[in-house]
């Protein structure tokens, strides 16, 4: 919301999308699939502000990652997600701005390496609670933008 706040025009941009996709209706799980721009939000505030600062991992085999080898039966190896999604070689110049149109284009698309998005973690480790977290926090911010709106 502080971020909406900072960017009027995206604020704007999100109202009407809610208000197109759902009226005067609550919002449902069907609706909420068709919230793109309420979606690339939320996809650059996680990017922005990652849900968790760090994972740490063990490794059991020999793995390169990120350009560093990780040898066999390794001590905990920490994964700074603020650092990868702030990386200005992945993201670009403007990889310390708020710029949802980033993510136009699908998570896959927004950024030159293939994994350099993971506010919930990857691979089959990855948070459980992932699409429940993105449900609901499309759920509170549409709701948010209708009553600012009425």
């Amino acid at each position: 919301m502080v971020l909406l706040g900072q960017n009027q025009n995206w604020q704007d941009r999100a109202r009407q999308e809610v208000l197109q996709v759902f009226g005067s209706n609550k919002p449902d799980f069907d609706g909420l699939t068709h919230l793109k721009v309420v979606t690339m939000i939320l996809l650059e505030v996680l990017r922005l502000y990652p849900a968790v600062d760090v994972i740490s991992r063990t490794t059991q085999k020999k793995n390169t990652t990120w350009e560093i080898l990780i040898t066999t039966w390794s001590p905990n190896r920490v994964i700074n997600t603020a650092h990868y999604h702030h990386d200005k070689e992945l993201w670009g110049d403007d990889a310390n701005e708020f710029k949802p149109e980033r993510f136009s284009e699908g998570v896959s698309k927004a950024t030159k390496s293939q994994l350099s998005f993971f506010p919930f973690g990857a691979g089959p480790r990855i948070c459980i609670g992932q699409n429940f977290a993105y449900d609901g926090s499309k759920i509170g911010l549409g709701f948010d933008l209708a009553t600012l709106y009425l």
